[in-house]
C-alpha cells in the first residue's frame, strides 16, 4: 500500500491525540512534544508522524493535534519556529563534528528525539515574541495571551473592553503578528496608544510571567 503524506493523514483522521473526534471548529495541525507527553497522553497511533526534513534524509517526531481553526496558523509557525530553530541547532553540532563522529551517531534516531535543550530553544522564541509585542503592541500581546488561557468569544471581549467587532480586529491582528515573529520575520509594528495601553501592558506582563513559572 502506498505511504499517506502527512496532509492525507489530517485529511482523513477525524480524531485528536487522545482519540476524541474533531469538533467542526478544530483541525489538525503539527506539534512537537517530548516522549513522556507521547508515551502518557497519545493514545490514538494514528496521530503520531514522521515530518520529512527539507534537504536531508531525516525526519523528526510531531503529534496532530486539534487546534480552533483561527489559531491555525499560529500552531503551524510555532511548530515552523520549532524546527527552524532545530535545524540550526542540529547544523551548528554538524560543523564541529569529525566524520568519525558522524559516522558513530545514528542520524535517523537523532532525528527522532530532539533534546530537551530544542525543546527549550521553542519556549524560549515565543517569550521572546510575546516581550517584543508587550513592548510594542501591548494590546496584541495581551489578547494573544488571553487566548493562550483559554480566553474567547464574549468572555475575551469582556476582558479586552472591546466591542465585538473592535475585538475580532484585533485579533486578527495579533494573529498577524505573531505568526510573522514567531516565524523570524522582522516586521514594523505599529499601535495606537490608548488609554489602556499602560494597563494591557502590566496585564500581560502579569500573565506571561505566571505562564513562565508553570513552564
Amino acid at each position: 500500500m502506498e505511504k499517506k503524506t502527512i496532509q492525507e493523514i489530517i485529511d482523513t483522521l477525524g480524531v485528536n491525540y487522545d482519540g476524541r473526534p474533531l469538533a467542526t471548529n478544530e483541525v489538525l495541525v503539527l506539534s512537537h512534544q517530548d516522549n513522556l507527553f507521547i508515551s502518557t497522553n497519545v493514545t490514538n497511533a494514528d496521530n503520531i508522524v514522521n515530518v520529512p526534513v527539507p534537504n536531508t534524509c531525516k525526519t523528526v517526531k510531531a503529534v496532530l493535534m486539534a487546534v480552533d481553526k483561527q489559531f491555525e496558523d499560529i500552531a503551524k509557525a510555532q511548530f515552523n519556529s520549532w524546527l527552524n530553530d532545530y535545524l540550526g541547532h542540529f547544523a551548528s553540532k554538524m560543523i564541529t563534528e569529525s566524520i568519525e563522529d558522524r559516522q558513530e551517531r545514528e542520524l535517523p534516531e537523532r532525528g527522532q528525539s530532539p533534546s530537551a535543550e530544542d525543546e527549550v530553544i521553542g519556549k524560549q522564541n515565543f517569550e521572546d515574541s510575546i516581550r517584543i509585542l508587550i513592548q510594542d503592541d501591548p494590546q496584541s500581546a495581551y489578547a494573544a495571551l488571553l487566548k493562550v488561557k483559554g480566553y474567547k468569544g464574549s468572555e475575551f471581549d469582556k476582558e479586552m473592553h472591546l466591542g465585538h467587532n473592535a475585538s475580532n480586529k484585533a485579533t486578527k491582528k495579533m494573529e498577524h503578528l505573531l505568526t510573522e515573529l514567531l516565524a523570524g520575520k522582522d516586521i514594523e509594528i505599529r499601535t495606537n496608544n490608548t488609554q489602556r495601553t499602560t494597563d494591557y501592558r502590566m496585564k500581560a506582563e502579569k500573565i506571561l510571567d505566571e505562564l513562565i513559572k508553570l513552564i
